[in-house]
């Protein structure tokens, strides 16, 4: 070893035994560890890696980070999107304790609010907290006015203004059994609405059921695939 009277200390390279080390600068950015006989020098792993320890016996080594398994009350809360995808088979999420609940909580304007529940202890009844929003049902077609009539499920109020209106129902489907629509004629015009199945179903086997007076109403549910009874 050399200090000059500048303060640089200097080591010999490559001198390594049982009792001594020596870092050269061929070696910047290894790891020198003691094997419990001699020294020994670790090459620097490649980005990403980290040191691994293997136990009392083995030497360190490096290592890409892995996780084979992990408790779900070991997560804590994070800073950025998640996201949640597998390339083959399905995505499970089981909750095991008796008549545990499964939550889906959404933050609405800075308040933490349970947006649906499913109920462990109910068969898995789905609870939500608002309304159910989506594309599943077909809008009606309008063939008289430029303005469309469209059913929704549960409850259509028409006015007529005098021309006459068609709602039409969705297709009845086996999914959509148990499904109901009340088509209302709210205004006193001369105009009639006419409640019609799409494609082939029947309303009580007829294809058309036409409401002519004001607040005049009729509510179907779905029995069957491209079958509507009249309620």
């Amino acid at each position: 070893m050399i200090c000059t009277n500048a303060g640089v200390v200097s080591i010999a390279a490559n001198v390594v035994d049982g009792t001594h080390i020596a870092l050269g600068s061929d070696e910047q950015g290894d790891i020198m560890y003691y094997d419990g006989t001699n020294w020994a020098r670790l090459v620097h792993g490649t980005d990403g890696q980290f040191l691994k320890t293997q136990g009392d016996s083995a030497n360190p080594a490096w290592a890409a980070a892995t996780v084979s398994s992990l408790a779900c009350d070991d997560l804590s809360v994070g800073d950025a999107a998640v996201t949640v995808s597998t390339s083959v088979g399905n995505i499970t999420i089981d909750a095991q304790a008796t008549d545990a609940d499964i939550i889906f909580k959404v933050d609405d304007a800075d308040a933490s609010i349970t947006a649906l529940t499913l109920d462990g202890s109910d068969d898995g009844a789905a609870i939500f907290k608002s309304t159910i929003k989506g594309t599943v049902f077909k809008p009606a077609v309008e063939v008289i006015s430029s303005a469309n009539v469209t059913v929704s499920n549960g409850y259509t109020a028409i006015t007529t203004a005098g021309v006459n209106r068609t709602a039409t129902l969705p297709e009845a489907t086996a999914a959509l059994v148990g499904a109901t629509y009340t088509i209302k004629k709210i205004d006193s015009g001369a105009g009639s609405v006419a409640v019609t199945a799409e494609g082939v179903g029947l309303i009580d086997t007829g294809a058309t059921f036409v409401l002519y007076h004001q607040f005049e109403s009729v509510t179907v549910i779905c029995r069957a695939a491209d079958v509507w009874d009249i309620m």
